[in-house]
């Protein structure tokens, strides 16, 4: 800030004086907000606005690793898109070879002869295959179409990813493999919170596919690393990035029993998928709960509630009134004074605060250096005195 005062809002000379130092503003820079334009109301303190700016920065740096709402959504989205193109690939290449059969029913045509036996693999002629799958998609919301909905929920988004895996029959009719996925997401989001998020998906997969004449079976388990790269605004007219992580795990089964109706099979399909869930907005997402014992319900106070509250402000209190004490003290004063007159938990600054009594005088900061330094040599110098009677005294 002093290299740059203006870029901060303050006097072009606010990075060399303080408002002490300066005519106009040491009169009552202090009630007219005049000192704001200066880093230092004496070359000590910092005013109110260079305390601002510096709460701001630790805002900045605390609000820094937190996470955006809607990456959650994006690492559970890409789970279960990961396992449901599988899941919807394998139905697909189950009905695409499926061998044809000779209904039961036709048998009585064929005198002596049973209907042999069938078989449905996923693949026909060969034990291994290999299958790739691509996908792209881009989605843009700049229209808010429910009841009461602003602009700031609006975004543009795009996905595009690759899904390549093996396929092995183990048995015909028992289809093993694994799968790979890369998924690539980039999401604006628009309004107030005009931030990014970027999205590097890699996961992985292994399915089993098993088919019979009447019924099949699907399953899919995934694992994979989400990796983020965050970008929104910061309180300093900035911009806040991070690159967080985090992990999907997702299963998911498909289940029928087909029945032969002659010219064409019915029967009830089911499927399930079960995806993992960030129950708290941290790195880790785990939800922490703390117990207190039986004879210790005072040990964590809720602050939202009322009874909770008194008990922080209780213990606050007591604490005040023992600073209170020590400041009337040392202030040769009555504890009422300060109370009342001592700024009552605000900052008092330069001649007021003098004038409250709260300090003896308002002096530069080359002045107080050289007053602390001829303190510290005459403290040195009376040391050795010291020590010197007592070495003559034992001699």
């Amino acid at each position: 800030m002093r290299a740059n005062p203006t870029a901060y809002g303050f006097a072009a000379n606010a990075g060399t004086i303080s408002c002490a130092q300066d005519p106009a503003c040491s009169a009552n820079g202090a009630t007219t907000g005049l000192e704001n334009q200066y880093i230092s109301p004496e070359n000590i303190h910092f005013t109110g606005k260079a305390n601002t700016i510096f709460a701001a920065y630790v805002a900045n740096q605390l609000n820094a690793p937190l996470t955006i709402g809607p990456q959650g959504e994006l690492g559970q989205a890409a789970g279960l898109g990961f396992s449901s193109t599988l899941i919807d690939f394998l139905s697909a290449e189950r009905r695409r070879n499926m061998a044809m059969s000779v209904p039961a029913t036709f048998t009585a045509d064929l005198p002596g002869r049973t209907a042999p036996p069938v078989t449905i693999p996923v693949q026909v002629g060969s034990l291994l295959s290999v299958f790739a799958l691509g996908t792209y998609l881009n989605v843009d919301r700049t229209a808010q179409n429910r009841a009461g909905g602003t602009i700031g929920n609006t975004f543009s988004a795009d996905f595009g990813g690759v899904t390549a895996g093996l396929m092995y029959q183990a048995t015909p009719n028992l289809v093993l493999g694994p799968a790979f996925n890369y998924l690539n997401t980039s999401v604006d989001l628009r309004g107030l919170t005009n931030g990014r998020i970027d999205m590097d998906s890699f996961q992985g997969a292994g399915f089993a596919s098993l088919s019979f004449p009447d019924f099949f079976a699907d399953v899919v388990g995934t694992y994979g690393r989400n990796n983020y790269n965050l970008d929104r605004p910061g309180v300093v007219n900035d911009r806040l990035t991070a690159a967080p992580s985090g992990d999907t795990f997702t299963v998911a089964a498909r289940t029928g029993y087909l029945f032969d109706f002659g010219t064409f099979r019915a029967g009830p399909v089911g499927e399930v998928a079960a995806v993992s869930k960030q129950v708290k907005p941290d790195a880790s997402g785990n939800m922490e709960i703390e117990i207190v014992s039986s004879n210790a319900p005072k040990k964590r106070p809720d602050p939202e509630d009322a009874a909770g509250a008194a008990e922080i402000r209780s213990l606050l209190d007591g604490i005040e009134a023992q600073f209170i004490a020590d400041v009337a003290r040392g202030r040769k004063t009555t504890t009422a004074k300060v109370r009342e007159g001592f700024g009552r938990g605000g900052a008092v600054v330069g001649a007021a605060a003098v004038a409250a009594g709260m300090a003896d005088r308002v002096q530069s900061q080359a002045a107080s250096l050289t007053e602390l330094t001829r303190t510290a040599a005459a403290e040195r110098r009376a040391n050795a005195d010291r020590s010197g009677a007592a070495g003559r005294q034992v001699r």
